[in-house]
């Protein structure tokens, strides 16, 4: 389901760069929101209490973010820089949030979220600590880390 959701993704992000470089020969997309299926999923699957609410709603709200950065370029064809670059942050903001609800699910049904606290256990940061070293590795940008211990 994923890697569909991420197919399609990909495939409207195309439509709306096209759009946005083409104004006048490229028509809007037909969609001018990112596909949403696997969320609307996540959202039912949550309300069951089989996901973590939280890592849902940050889903959603980096859908949000996606959506309206998606809009803004759109109207101003063509965008600013920021405007674009703002896109793209969007769009590796909402795949870093589904690639983490994946990791959960992989990691035998959420062991990486404390269902009590919502908060990520050890072997969760682990693998998102191993994550952004990678993504550090391959852009370059800065990360910072903070530990807090709770007991």
């Amino acid at each position: 389901m994923v890697v569909a959701e991420l197919e399609a993704l990909t495939s409207w992000y195309t439509q709306v760069v096209r759009h946005c470089v083409y104004a006048e020969s490229h028509k809007l997309p037909a969609e001018a929101h990112p596909p949403s299926t696997l969320l609307l999923w996540c959202k039912q699957q949550a309300e069951k209490g089989l996901f973590n609410k939280k890592n849902v709603e940050a889903l959603t709200l980096s859908y949000e973010a996606l959506s309206e950065s998606a809009r803004v370029c759109m109207s101003a064809a063509p965008p600013t820089l920021s405007q674009y670059n703002a896109l793209g942050a969007n769009l590796e903001t909402y795949i870093r949030d589904l690639h983490r609800l994946q990791q959960d699910l992989v990691e035998e049904g959420s062991k990486a979220v404390d269902l009590v606290t919502g908060l990520r256990t050890a072997s969760g940061m682990r693998a998102d600590l191993q994550r952004e070293h990678e993504r550090f590795e391959r852009k370059g940008a800065s990360f910072s880390i903070a530990h807090i211990a709770i007991d």
